[in-house]
């Protein structure tokens, strides 16, 4: 099967390729136009199989309107691919044309800003132009369609995509590397892992904090991630004494550290100009390493955090009931224990990487089933 992304692959995007390590009936070829100037620690430059970067934007609309040149894709991958699995909807507008040349099906699965950003922000420069104008191809001949939440697809059908063919698969994580350490009840520590846009809830965690700290003079938040707010998260930390850490970008292995030395995870992602969080990988990660989150119920974030079972949900925009959660979940460690092994017990029984892994295989068996009645 070929994996298809433009770029391949940027290093947060290891969700694209992990599952296919687990995989027992595929074999995943990596195709894509380039190589990510840092690619993620997995990739194997020499094995990504590459149909060459398109000289600007412009060109770049008119291959994903047009297509290859005819036999481009087959000269390149050769004639064993079954299937073609596109990451994000607009790149599936190039897995298309992929699909199209070697005449096998084509299931993309869409991850969030693909689905939930709203027409208008799309409308803002060229590319996005060109995926509203081709987007209605995706919902009339992709012939399966799978969004990483039931929150996503229940969007998506809001949005005109069709039912038949549109089916919830779920990321998973390696719950053999996201794993908890036993630790000192007295850890007093909360994470914050994320993007710093305003989907994220960076700020709403910063400020959740500052609320607590003198009530938890021996607490740190570790803020983890990059973006635009990252300078007004700055002088918080400033202001913070020290007692809030920005720690920019860091490895998966930094972050899993963190999550082994830390009491919670702050994940208060809320609605920003029509988008909402998808998932959650981080809450993922967070519930494998026996961590209990603290979020809003926003987007897919339940489907994930079970509230009073894994972890506190508030309303969305319920600012108060956050800091009252976090105020319960640092207070009460006997509780926050607790809280942390039913998420990992959960997390191991639904959302490991072997678990999706094989049920994405059932579904692309499926898939060349019906392509070959």
């Amino acid at each position: 099967m070929a994996v298809y992304r433009d770029v391949w692959l940027p290093p947060s995007e290891g969700f694209v390729l992990e599952p296919t390590t687990h995989f027992c009936r595929y074999r995943a070829v990596p195709v894509g136009l380039e190589l990510a100037g840092r690619p993620h620690p997995l990739v194997e430059a020499d094995r990504v199989r590459l149909l060459g970067r398109p000289a600007d934007a412009a060109a770049l609309c008119r291959l994903r309107t047009r297509g290859f040149p005819t036999g481009r894709p087959r000269a390149l991958l050769g004639p064993d691919i079954r299937l073609v699995h596109a990451h994000f909807g607009p790149d599936a507008l190039l897995g298309q044309h992929i699909a199209a040349d070697l005449d096998v099906p084509l299931a993309v699965t869409l991850h969030g800003y693909d689905i939930t950003t709203q027409d208008r922000d799309f409308l803002r420069n060229r590319i996005g132009r060109n995926y509203l104008a081709l987007r209605h191809r995706l919902k009339r001949r992709v012939p399966l369609l799978l969004p990483v939440s039931d929150f996503l697809r229940a969007e998506m059908l809001r949005k005109g995509w069709p039912s038949g063919r549109t089916v919830t698969h779920h990321l998973g994580v390696d719950t053999s590397y996201w794993t908890p350490e036993k630790a000192s009840n007295a850890r007093r520590d909360v994470l914050f892992v994320g993007r710093l846009v305003a989907v994220k809830g960076a700020a709403a965690a910063v400020a959740a904090f500052m609320r607590l700290r003198d009530e938890h003079p021996e607490a740190r938040l570790h803020v983890v991630g990059e973006g635009p707010e990252r300078a007004a998260l700055e002088q918080a930390s400033v202001a913070s004494g020290g007692r809030v850490l920005m720690h920019g970008s860091l490895p998966r292995e930094r972050i899993r550290e963190l999550m082994r030395t830390c009491a919670v995870v702050l994940a208060p992602s809320e609605h920003s100009r029509g988008r909402r969080e998808a998932l959650s990988l981080v809450a993922l990660e967070a519930a494998a390493s026996g961590l209990p989150v603290v979020a809003y119920a926003s987007g897919g974030l339940p489907e994930v955090v079970k509230h009073g079972v894994t972890g506190l949900l508030a309303a969305e925009g319920d600012w108060a009931g956050l800091v009252d959660h976090l105020r319960s979940v640092l207070t009460d460690a006997e509780r926050a224990t607790e809280l942390g092994d039913q998420a990992r017990e959960r997390c191991v029984a639904s959302f490991s990487m072997a678990t999706q892994a094989r049920l994405l295989e059932d579904l692309f068996d499926d898939l060349i089933s019906s392509d070959n009645p």
